[in-house]
């Protein structure tokens, strides 16, 4: 396995790089800047796609079934060799980074979601003042446009 390291070093740079991105994104949504989440999403699908393909390459270094857990068996295999401390340390790294990605995409995600709800409240209160009746000088109800001048015109 001592082929691997070269696979979880890659995979340190990889998660660094998309840990910044998330960070980018955070940034995003905190100045309400929905033009550059775009591009953001897809270098964030990229870097995915980079993390799984390295992913795939760990379980054909461990000779792993498919749909065996990598992670698991990464672990167990460090326990059996004890003398691969690179190997480990990378790995540690390896796991400190994704635990940070996850806390930083469930971050965004609840800025996602208050962006939502915000949304969702403007939505309604326009909806609402849409629906509106006002008397008119008739004594009569009639829709309001919202602006005097436009409703005597």
């Amino acid at each position: 396995m001592v082929a691997g390291q070269p696979v979880t070093q890659q995979e340190v740079a990889l998660l660094g790089d998309f840990i910044a991105l998330l960070k980018q994104e955070q940034e995003a949504l905190v100045r309400a800047d929905p033009g550059s989440l775009s591009d953001i999403n897809n270098r964030k699908l990229i870097l995915l796609a980079d993390l799984d393909r390295h992913e795939q390459i760990r379980a054909q270094i461990l000779k792993l079934a498919p749909g065996e857990n990598t992670r698991e068996a990464m672990s167990q295999w460090l326990a059996v060799h004890p003398d691969q401390k690179a190997t480990a340390d990378t790995w540690l790294a390896v796991k400190n980074l994704a635990r940070e990605a996850k806390r930083l995409h469930d971050l965004n995600g609840q800025l996602i979601a208050m962006h939502l709800q915000r949304t969702s409240e403007l939505l309604a209160v326009l909806k609402r003042s849409e629906h509106q009746t006002l008397y008119g000088a008739n004594g009569q109800t009639h829709q309001s446009s919202g602006s005097r001048i436009i409703d005597q015109a």
